[in-house]
């Protein structure tokens, strides 16, 4: 039987793989990144990063997080990473965007978009990809890279087809063949 790793040995993990990634968006020429310790509130560390793209002049949100468990198996830690679209929906939209999602999720390689509610009211397009990382042999930064590079390419590839959507400049099967095409 495996030995689990502890709990210092996870957050020391946790601590490693964050800096990790807060040198490859830095790399990425996004400066606005900061990883939150663990406290009795939230016992992980929490990396949160803001980056506009595009010439759209509301900032992007991406976070890091492990999955809040110490671990799920002996082998192996999630770790999830959230990138928020900038436009909140108003109710009207959100039932539009409900139903498109599914089908964009089905064309994505990795990860998902959903919808969630945020304090302001609005609901907001939140894109969701969970990667294994090695307790064992730590982090494979070049392939967490490629994931990176791509999820910072989604509000380019996603948001102004979706923003053109919901302004009603373009129809459904006008969306999914701008997305089909590039």
């Amino acid at each position: 039987m495996r030995n689990a790793i502890t709990a210092e040995a996870f957050l020391a993990h946790q601590r490693h793989t964050m800096l990790a990634i807060a040198k490859m968006l830095e790399e990425a020429n996004i400066e606005d990144v900061k990883i939150i310790e663990p406290s009795d509130e939230v016992p992980f560390f929490v990396l949160m990063s803001h980056y506009y793209a595009d010439e759209n002049p509301e900032p992007y949100s991406l976070t890091a997080i492990f999955f809040p468990e110490t671990h799920l198996s002996d082998d192996g830690l999630l770790l999830q990473l959230f990138l928020q679209l900038p436009s909140g929906l108003m109710p009207q939209d959100e039932a539009l965007i409900a139903r498109v999602l599914p089908y964009l999720n089905n064309a994505l390689p990795f990860g998902y978009f959903s919808l969630i509610p945020q304090d302001d009211g609005f609901w907001y397009i939140n894109f969701r990809y969970v990667h294994m990382v090695s307790a064992k042999n730590g982090l494979d930064v070049s392939t967490l890279r490629d994931y990176f590079n791509l999820m910072l390419r989604l509000p380019s590839i996603y948001d102004m087809p979706l923003r053109r959507l919901i302004k009603k400049e373009i129809t459904v099967t006008e969306l999914f063949k701008m997305l089909e095409n590039g």
